[in-house]
């Protein structure tokens, strides 16, 4: 799919960053969200700012008081109405190019051949965990998306068709998670040579346990320039294999930065874990983890946070969200690696990699 002049046009300042090519990704791109909320208002905003090709958006819940007050797309004559239905025609008139539909059933009514026709697929304040797991294995399962008319945005010469991404956010109180399955990913960054100089015909073959350079292409030959493209490919671990994460996790880590680690990634793991949620043992998971017990203090401030979601925070997590999710589609730009935990009161966003 070509980006005609208008096109160039509207998007001038994208196409700086990420090149035409990069454009042409979004244009052809297919995005499923799972659940219209705080973090997915802000996240799809920026994704049909940004002139991604189509987006589904689904929900089974309705336009309330509450959600007034993050959701920008609906207003007080909506009220009672299916959220996504209510949200579309307020979306359509940021970005008229991009193509939304509306899905009113439940998740579990989703079957894997659907989701083989996204590309990335957002699922966000679910918590039934067998139910995400059954997503995230979903969208590992497909293919990209392909037809006669489309590009495939996730061919390349190396890799050829690969998986989907899958995201899966997470907001209590004060705090957001976020998670990201990106199967096997390659990307390109533009480094300065003297720091990176690799030689093209032997890279190293691995370095991290994730990471590996596949193509490293020097400056011309008196071009003047001294950037070094170099293209990585990362390896990503299914949200069933994160969740099954062990003490290893934290035994790896050195004693201070094992007490550094944010009491919201127990938290928000204990959360998925429990099949009351009501009742969540946030120490537990502490200690199936490695790491020390959470404080009282801390487990009061999340139990009082249930249920609630906060714009502010939702903004961080969606701006992250919808960032990440252009990264991908355009292979720019270091991806999270695999799951970022943010805590607005401590100021902090690291990210983890969790894996079994």
């Amino acid at each position: 799919m070509e980006i005609s002049k208008d096109e160039r046009e509207l998007y001038d300042r994208q196409i700086r960053l990420w090149g035409l090519e990069g454009q042409g990704r979004l244009s052809n791109a297919r995005v499923l969200v799972l659940g219209i909320d705080a973090t997915t208002t802000e996240a799809v905003k920026n994704l049909v700012l940004a002139g991604v090709g189509a987006i589904a958006l689904q929900s089974v819940k309705t336009v309330t008081e509450e959600s007034l007050g993050y959701n920008f797309f609906v207003t007080k004559e909506n009220l009672g109405q299916n959220v996504a239905e209510a949200s579309k025609t307020a979306i359509q008139r940021l970005n008229p190019r991009v193509a939304l539909s509306v899905i009113t059933d439940e998740t579990s009514s989703i079957d894997s051949n659907f989701i083989s026709t996204f590309n990335v697929t957002i699922a966000s304040q679910l918590t039934d965990k067998n139910e995400l797991i059954r997503l995230n294995n979903a969208v590992r399962s497909s293919e990209s998306y392909n037809s006669s008319s489309d590009t495939n945005i996730n061919t390349n010469s190396s890799l050829g068709t690969v998986p989907h991404a899958f995201y899966m956010s997470l907001l209590n109180g004060w705090g957001g998670l976020l998670f990201v399955d990106l199967n096997i990913h390659e990307y390109t960054l533009e480094k300065d040579s003297s720091m990176y100089n690799y030689d093209p015909n032997n890279l190293p073959a691995q370095i991290s346990e994730t990471k590996q350079i596949i193509q490293a292409q020097a400056p011309a030959e008196n071009s003047g320039s001294t950037v070094t493209k170099l293209t990585f490919r990362e390896t990503y671990v299914s949200l069933e294999n994160a969740l099954n994460v062990s003490k290893e996790f934290g035994q790896k880590l050195r004693p201070r930065f094992r007490s550094k680690v944010s009491p919201y990634l127990p938290a928000f793991l204990a959360l998925l874990d429990s099949s009351d949620q009501a009742e969540i043992d946030i120490n537990k998971k502490a200690t199936q983890l490695g790491l020390s017990p959470v404080d009282d203090g801390f487990i009061s401030e999340f139990s009082r946070g249930r249920g609630v979601e906060v714009s502010g925070i939702a903004a961080v997590i969606g701006g992250f969200l919808a960032q990440d999710v252009l990264n991908y589609l355009t292979r720019r730009e270091l991806p999270i690696q695999n799951t970022l935990v943010y805590d607005a009161l401590r100021s902090k966003g690291p990210v983890y990699r969790l894996s079994s």
